[in-house]
């Protein structure tokens, strides 16, 4: 399939397409994800020789609830330039999660004469019945959206139920470990917060420098970085960083 790079006339009846496919999480950027929506797009194209594309925009690591990002700002400038008159797509979620994000989108290339494909649900949003054959899906989408943050908030809920630590980074002062506990005879697995030696000899002597000696802050900060302890990350300590760690609700009263 020929690519190319030009601007369409808005009276042309010639169907100028751009690819755009999306994945959620970076475990998907190798292997299925992107290979897959790929496929599907050009499997469309294949059974329509008619059109010509423009060129692909694939936003990697990026959600479908996010109403901006970024190969999908740099798709809508090129679609204000009139580079393309459809943007082909291989299913509705990838447009977006939400209704809003998805509708949002849809209307404001509709109103620059710009049409979306989804090959997976037979949607041109060209015609009347493909809007409102739209319009279903992405209801249906968001739904299914909504199911899976709801999975995924019960299983954090499970986790935090039986003392394990729901997801992210450890606060500072503390590190992650892999505790195994037995419910009869299913066994269950969980990451669960424990003291950090190090980090926390950090936090007992910047504490000491303001409580014992006096310092403020700044002066408890510069005097940290001297001695070479520094953050997690190797960096030099800052007045607002270790601010915040000092009032840590974790650190003190073990709440997150």
């Amino acid at each position: 399939m020929p690519i190319v790079a030009r601007s369409y006339s808005a009276a042309s009846t010639a169907v100028v397409v751009a690819k755009y496919a999306r994945v959620s999480t970076p475990n998907q950027l190798d292997g299925f994800g992107l290979e897959e929506q790929d496929k599907i797009c050009n499997g469309w194209l294949a059974c329509h020789p008619e059109a010509t594309v423009h060129g692909s925009y694939v936003d990697e690591a990026v959600s479908g609830s996010l109403e901006s990002r970024p190969e999908m700002d740099r798709l809508v400038r090129d679609a204000h330039r009139l580079c393309f008159n459809r943007i082909l797509v291989p299913a509705v979620d990838r447009i977006g999660r939400t209704a809003r994000a998805a509708y949002q989108w849809a209307w404001d290339m509709a109103d620059i004469g710009v049409s979306f494909i989804s090959v997976k649900e037979g949607i041109d949003t060209s015609t009347e019945e493909g809007w409102q054959h739209f319009t279903r899906h992405v209801n249906f989408s968001e739904m299914e959206w909504r199911r899976i943050k709801e999975r995924t908030l019960a299983g954090r809920e499970l986790k935090i139920s039986y003392g394990g630590w729901p997801g992210g980074p450890a606060p500072y002062g503390y590190r992650i470990e892999h505790d195994t506990s037995y419910e009869g005879q299913r066994r269950k697995r969980f990451s669960v917060l424990v003291t950090d030696a190090h980090e926390a000899m950090v936090l007992d002597r910047a504490a000491r420098l303001i409580v014992d000696d006096g310092m403020n802050i700044s002066e408890a900060c510069a005097e940290l970085n001297k001695r070479k302890l520094h953050t997690r990350s190797g960096v030099r300590w800052t007045p607002a960083n270790l601010r915040n760690r000092l009032y840590s609700e974790t650190i003190h009263d073990g709440y997150v």
